[in-house]
């Protein structure tokens, strides 16, 4: 499904741009997209806990001891998995690995914020291909153009010509704060 949705959310020259020139509809399409895609990945997860290595609650005496005193709830309990992004064991994973870091190579010394600007040349030039639109109505392309830009950003970093060589500048610790 994902796979669908991510072909029909491309810019093609050989096909319509109904659904592209769509403005707010199409906005609305690609959250409700985004909703089934993710209602598939937690059906997937309910139907397969038992095998996504949910071992710690097998029991109804581990859960009683576990503080699940209600026996309605016993046995009905789903475990997201650390890899379903947004869930607690995922931020809590992601946060232990960060201060795993910060212990090893120190605190950061800079905190950078990067923000988008909708002129930018390539968000102008990448809406170019369907006249009279405007950044507001491609939430995909700016995203995109953003993920470049914050790429772009990363390796600038990485180099060290600016700031000096990183003692940290590994991918892990870029993949940890959700940079590609």
């Amino acid at each position: 499904m994902l796979e669908y949705y991510a072909f029909r959310l491309q810019q093609r020259s050989c096909e319509a741009t109904t659904l592209l020139c769509g403005d707010r509809l199409f906005q609305q399409y690609i959250v409700d997209a985004f909703a089934s895609v993710e209602e598939n990945r937690l059906r997937f997860i309910i139907k397969n806990n038992k095998n996504l290595r949910s071992e710690i609650y097998k029991g109804i005496h581990d859960a009683l001891h576990k503080g699940d005193f209600d026996e309605n709830n016993v046995g009905k309990k789903v475990i997201l998995p650390a890899s379903f992004t947004g869930s607690k064991r995922y931020m809590v994973q992601n946060y232990q690995d960060a201060m795993a870091i910060c212990r090893f190579y120190g605190p950061p010394d800079l905190f950078i914020t990067f923000t988008c600007n909708p002129k930018w040349q390539e968000i102008d030039d990448s809406l170019a291909f369907i006249p009279g639109q405007k950044a507001n109505a491609r939430p995909d392309m700016v995203s995109r153009v953003f993920k470049l830009k914050v790429q772009e950003l990363v390796s600038v970093l990485k180099k060290g010509t600016y700031f000096g060589k990183s003692r940290a500048g590994t991918t892990a610790i870029f993949n940890i704060l959700g940079i590609y």
